[in-house]
């Protein structure tokens, strides 16, 4: 049951057009109270005459605490589209979900008692990025500016009681700029395509098979130190296997999910020697 209810929501009556039918001039801004209500109307405290005319038609606007630093930061207004069920039971959300304005209503109409909104909380995203390890030192250092495309990322989600990958989601490719990522919102239904509930692993393979942009190249092997770890630049796939570890996807560190590659050589001493000839 959704039970979290929004205090601090800022909530602007508006008076509306006969001609038109929509919100045409402000008349008053409250916020929601620790329950999630406002209300607008009744009597006057000083007059007792009533705060709305009964011969006009009102609309509301709610902007939710969503701001940087604000309770809610990163959510925003529904989109889904209520059933008919929840419409009948009087629970819908009843405002547009870009700009937080309703319709018009007659005061006396029973459902103006109960325009509501609801906020989602975003959508968790995985990502990352593939680059040239010129020094297989397993961190991308500030030179190493070589951005892999096409390196084909799979997304792995993780059993709950191993913590291992244990079945496959969906695979996409990296970019001009080296960048994967999977999740976000579903374009056609606003649902979040990936489920907090769980976890998630990558797996990366870089184009580096005969006749591949990078052939003669494989996954770093080195291992960075703590300086790179700690400033998230570090490799974070198995170098055998291209597999990461399981992340929960609210972690800040599934957002940055990196992985090297390095061209290979005989001579395991080769890397930083020029061999000149005489």
């Amino acid at each position: 049951a959704e039970t979290t209810m929004v205090a601090g929501a800022t909530v602007t009556l508006w008076e509306c057009d006969p001609a038109t039918g929509l919100p045409s001039s402000t008349v008053t801004t409250t916020t929601t109270a620790a329950d999630g209500t406002y209300t607008f109307g009744g009597p006057d405290p000083a007059t007792g005459a009533c705060l709305l005319d009964p011969t006009k038609t009102y609309a509301v606007e709610i902007a939710a605490p969503t701001g940087a630093g604000e309770t809610y930061e990163g959510y925003s207004l529904t989109d889904g589209t209520a059933d008919a069920a929840c419409v009948a039971a009087g629970e819908s959300d009843d405002v547009d979900g870009t700009t937080g304005i309703s319709t018009c209503y007659d005061p006396s109409d029973p459902a103006a008692d109960n325009i509501d909104a609801g906020i989602t909380p975003p959508c968790e995203e995985i990502g990352g990025e593939v680059y040239v390890d010129t020094n297989n030192n397993g961190c991308q250092d500030a030179a190493e500016t070589t951005m892999v495309a096409d390196a084909t990322v799979t997304l792995w989600e993780c059993d709950p009681a191993t913590g291992l990958p244990s079945s496959t989601v969906t695979t996409t490719m990296t970019a001009a700029d080296g960048t994967y990522s999977f999740g976000g919102p579903d374009p056609a239904t606003g649902a979040c395509l990936l489920d907090p509930t769980k976890t998630y692993a990558v797996e990366i393979a870089a184009p580096t098979g005969a006749g591949e942009t990078y052939e003669g190249y494989s996954l770093t092997d080195g291992t960075a130190d703590a300086a790179c770890v700690a400033a998230g630049e570090s490799d974070d796939v198995d170098g055998t296997t291209g597999v990461s570890t399981c992340y929960d996807p609210a972690d800040p560190a599934a957002d940055n999910i990196d992985a090297g590659i390095k061209l290979d050589c005989p001579d395991p001493n080769c890397f930083g020697i020029t061999i000149t000839r005489n």
